[in-house]
């Protein structure tokens, strides 16, 4: 990492204030020696190949009860500032059937209705923890996540211990099915919170998008 990259890059600090509100949140706050270790780990612009290795390389870390995992990302940045401007283009297309007619009701959708609507296609791909769908999705509309490749090395990562914890049971003869589109492996992933700095009308303006979202284990 360049100095100038390390002087502008942000991630770590959004997220110390939020671990130190938990901490002091928890009942561990009055007794120093148990307050958690921070391990930062800065994922630059790596290949899709790299996602997969970085995420079965830490896996078996990420996957340790005594491990809490957070990434810090923003969603969409849009306006010529950015360099991404895209618009729905068109039109949305659909039909509700309501008058008999088979044809396509076109709407059009402001510029921050197509933010959303581009957003959480890509959050749909999160919550169902496939790592490929959501390297498609990036490769289709280059939505500019800014902490697209830690999110999709995470997402290795959880989908690595869910087929690594199947091969076991199977090979022990257990009838749990393998990770596949039905399954999503133990953890459910969610998200809770979705806004943009500003509602986009015009191409002169400029917005960026925050998501938050929150993985659980499940129970049983």
């Amino acid at each position: 990492m360049t100095k100038s990259i390390d002087e502008h890059e942000h991630s770590g600090e959004m997220q110390y204030p939020y671990i130190a509100k938990a901490i002091l949140d928890s009942n561990i706050s009055s007794t120093p020696h148990l307050h958690p270790t921070v391990l930062p780990i800065m994922v630059g612009g790596i290949s899709r190949s790299k996602e997969e290795y970085y995420g079965q390389l830490l896996s078996p870390i990420l996957a340790r009860s005594d491990v809490f995992t957070i990434v810090s990302t923003d969603f969409c940045h849009w306006g010529n500032r950015f360099g991404y401007a895209p618009t729905s283009s068109a039109s949305f297309s659909s039909h509700d059937g309501s008058d008999g007619d088979d044809d396509d009701v076109t709407t059009k959708i402001n510029i921050h209705e197509y933010i959303e609507w581009l957003d959480k296609l890509g959050m749909t791909h999160i919550e169902a923890q496939r790592p490929g769908a959501f390297a498609d999705y990036l490769r289709m509309y280059s939505n500019t996540i800014c902490g697209r490749h830690p999110i999709a090395v995470w997402l290795n990562a959880i989908v690595c211990k869910s087929n690594n914890e199947t091969k076991e049971k199977e090979e022990k003869n257990d009838t749990t099915k393998a990770i596949n589109g039905d399954d999503d492996g133990d953890l459910d992933v969610s998200f809770v919170r979705y806004a943009q700095s500003g509602q986009v009308m015009s191409t002169r303006e400029s917005s960026v998008s925050y998501a938050s979202a929150v993985a659980r284990k499940r129970r049983g």
